[in-house]
């Protein structure tokens, strides 16, 4: 499918002195979270392959399916199942994940719910770069509008049946915790080294996107 206009940084300004923050109301009226009450009508099989059939792609490197990896969560849930996001971007020079948690970070955490809905994830941590220090704070106070809003909490998203937390989690600048498997080991408070084989988070499933 071709586009002629920005679609992940429509909210961003080509001019950066008019560039701004979308917070939660200037999100939702500009289309914001109408993904996410689509999804929740939406069965997570049936979310999933829509999301395969798109052909959306991991931003990193390697460009994988994101359906094809939250196909990979197992369809039987004997645990919680979390969601590590790896916001790290260590990459020198990298700054296409910075710039979207900026100017429109209420994109990410609809993101991260659409994902919970699909792969009945209980727990999301972001992971986010130690010196990310703005986008910290932007990430913070755009999470607390969204437990305002029904986003996130115990009440279910937007009153659903899922029930979903999210935490910003601030790594410590290592460049290795952008790896998956030195990020997971950092989440659990452990030193961030990555390891050759899959590990489980806290002996559940996981996913990284």
């Amino acid at each position: 499918m071709a586009y002629t206009e920005p679609v992940l940084t429509k909210r961003i300004d080509l001019d950066p002195a008019k560039r701004k923050t979308a917070w939660y109301d200037d999100y939702v009226a500009t289309g914001g979270y109408a993904a996410l009450r689509k999804a929740l009508e939406m069965a997570p099989n049936d979310i999933i392959k829509t999301v395969t059939d798109s052909g959306l792609r991991g931003r990193g490197g390697a460009g994988f399916s994101a359906g094809q990896k939250w196909s990979f969560i197992p369809k039987e849930k004997k645990g919680p199942h979390y969601l590590a996001v790896n916001a790290d971007e260590s990459e020198p020079g990298t700054f296409k994940d910075r710039y979207l948690m900026d100017y429109d970070p209420h994109s990410l955490l609809e993101g991260i719910a659409i994902t919970a809905i699909a792969t009945q994830v209980d727990v999301a941590y972001i992971f986010i770069r130690g010196e990310f220090h703005r986008q910290t704070k932007v990430m913070e106070r755009a999470l607390e509008e969204a437990y305002a809003h029904g986003v996130f909490g115990q009440g279910g998203i937007f009153g659903s049946k899922y029930k979903l937390e999210c935490f910003v989690h601030r790594g410590a600048g290592a460049y290795i915790c952008g790896e998956e498997t030195g990020l997971l080991e950092a989440l659990e408070g452990k030193r961030g080294w990555s390891h050759p084989v899959a590990l489980f988070f806290w002996r559940s499933a996981e996913i990284i996107c």
